[in-house]
C-alpha cells in the first residue's frame, strides 16, 4: 500500500478567474484526497467570494485551507506575502511531508522556500509557465530583476522541479536548474464517459443556446482568459474571411475578460464581422460540457503557454484542436489530434478552412484529440507520476 502523504500545496491566488493553475490545482486536490493523502492549500482570498473564510484554517471539499487576506502589493505581482499567511505556513510546515509550489515569479515561493530550509521539508517547485521566454519578455527589467534576486534562489533550494513540458525544462534549465531535479509531468485532466449519441445532440444544443449561434452554423471555440498572450487577436483576424458565408461560421470567443476584450470587440466591429463572433464570459464546469459540444473545432493560437488546460481539456471532449506552436503540444500532431499553426493569419485561416470544408478530416482529428487526452493527459495516470515524484523525496529530516 502506498504511504500516506501529508501535503502542503502553494499558491499566490486560488481564485477562479486565475484560471489554468487554479482549475489544474483543484483536480489534483481531489485525486491525491482520493488516494488517501492528505492535502492542505496555502493561498491568498485573490478572486475569491467575499463568504469564504479569511486568515484562518478551515475545511473545503476535504481539503485543509488557508486563505490570507490581502490588499495593496500582495493583490499584485510579485505578490507580497501577508503577516498572517507567514504563521500560517510556519505552522503547516511543522506538520507536512511535502510541500509544493504552484505558480513560479512570486514571493509566495521566496517564503514557501525559506520556510521550507528551516523546517527541514523539501518541496517540489512548479512555475506554471511563467519562466517562458515570451511571458518573460513582458515587463522584462522587473523580471529579470525578481530571477536575479529571488527566483533563482528557489530553484535551487528545490528538491525537484516539475515542468509540464519538455520545452518549460529547457527554459527552467536557462534560469540556472539542475537538469537531473527537473521532471517532466504534464497537467492532467478528467475523461468524460463517451456519452450516448442522444445526450451530445442534447448537449450541442444545449451549448448552441447558451452562446447563441445557429445549431446549422459551423463554431470556432475559444475558451479561456481574454489576455493578450492568448492571440486571440490574431485567431479573429484569421477567422474574419471565414466568418457568416453559405456554411454560416461563426466565432465563439467564451471567457473572462483579461485585458483585451473592448479592444476584440472593436477588431471585430473593424473587420466587419461583429454578427458573426460572440463573446461570453465564461462558464462555470456545470456549462462547460455543453460549451464544448457546441463547437466544431478549438482554437488557441497562442503567443505563450505552459501546457494549456483549456486545449487538453476540448481534447478530452473530443474536439479537434488547432493550436499554435507555442502551445508546447507536440501530441496534436502525433496522434493526428489537429493543426499546429504558425502564428501567421494566412495559416491559421487555412486551417480553419479546412476543418470547416472537410468533414472527415474534422472527424478524424476529433477521435484522435480524445485518443491523445487518454494516452497522455488523464489525471490519474499523471497523479501517479507525481505520487511517485513526492514519495521518492528525502524524508523530513
Amino acid at each position: 500500500m502506498t504511504r500516506r502523504l501529508r501535503i502542503l500545496r502553494v499558491l499566490p491566488f486560488f481564485g477562479a478567474a486565475f484560471g489554468g493553475p487554479v482549475a489544474q490545482a483543484q483536480r489534483v486536490h481531489r485525486e491525491l484526497l482520493a488516494r488517501g493523502h492528505e492535502v492542505k492549500l496555502l493561498s491568498s482570498d485573490l478572486g475569491l467570494a467575499s463568504t469564504i473564510a479569511r486568515d484562518a484554517w478551515h475545511e473545503r471539499d476535504g481539503v485543509q485551507c488557508f486563505f490570507a487576506r490581502v490588499a495593496g502589493l500582495g493583490a499584485q505581482p510579485p505578490y507580497c506575502v501577508p503577516r498572517a499567511a507567514q504563521l500560517a505556513l510556519r505552522e503547516a510546515l511543522a506538520h507536512v511531508d511535502v510541500a509544493t509550489l504552484n505558480v513560479g515569479l512570486s514571493l509566495w515561493g521566496t517564503w514557501l522556500a525559506k520556510s521550507a530550509a528551516k523546517a527541514r521539508v523539501p518541496f517540489v517547485y512548479n512555475a506554471e509557465g511563467a519562466l517562458d521566454p515570451v511571458r518573460l519578455r513582458v515587463k522584462r527589467l522587473q523580471k529579470q530583476l525578481f530571477l536575479r534576486c529571488c527566483e533563482r534562489r528557489v530553484l535551487r533550494r528545490a528538491a525537484a522541479i516539475q515542468a509540464v513540458t519538455a520545452a518549460e525544462a529547457d527554459a527552467i534549465v536557462q534560469q540556472g536548474a539542475l537538469r537531473e531535479r527537473i521532471h517532466v509531468i504534464p497537467n492532467g485532466v478528467l475523461l468524460p464517459p463517451a456519452p450516448l449519441a442522444e445526450s451530445v445532440a442534447q448537449l450541442r444544443e444545449r451549448g448552441r443556446e447558451r452562446l447563441s449561434v445557429p445549431r446549422d452554423a459551423f463554431v470556432i471555440l475559444f475558451f479561456g482568459r481574454l489576455h493578450d498572450l492568448k492571440g486571440i487577436d490574431l485567431l479573429l483576424a484569421a477567422a474574419a474571411p471565414l466568418l457568416g458565408g453559405q456554411r454560416d461560421v461563426r466565432l465563439a470567443i467564451v471567457g473572462p475578460e483579461d485585458g483585451v476584450g473592448a479592444a476584440l470587440q472593436r477588431q471585430a466591429q473593424a473587420l466587419g464581422v461583429q454578427r458573426h463572433v460572440v463573446f461570453h464570459r465564461g462558464v462555470g464546469e456545470g456549462g462547460k460540457a455543453e460549451v464544448f459540444a457546441a463547437a466544431d473545432v478549438f482554437a488557441l493560437t497562442s503567443r505563450s503557454e505552459g501546457l494549456p488546460n483549456a486545449a487538453l481539456e476540448a481534447a478530452a471532449a473530443g474536439l479537434p484542436l488547432l493550436v499554435s506552436e507555442d502551445c508546447h503540444l507536440p501530441e496534436v500532431a502525433e496522434f493526428e489530434a489537429g493543426t499546429i499553426c504558425s502564428l501567421e493569419v494566412p495559416t491559421i485561416t487555412a486551417a480553419l478552412a479546412r476543418f470547416r470544408d472537410e468533414a472527415a478530416f474534422t472527424q478524424r482529428c476529433g477521435e484522435g484529440a480524445r485518443r491523445m487526452a487518454a494516452a497522455r493527459f488523464e489525471l490519474g495516470h499523471v497523479v501517479d507520476r507525481l505520487e511517485t515524484l513526492y514519495l521518492g523525496l528525502p524524508a523530513r529530516e
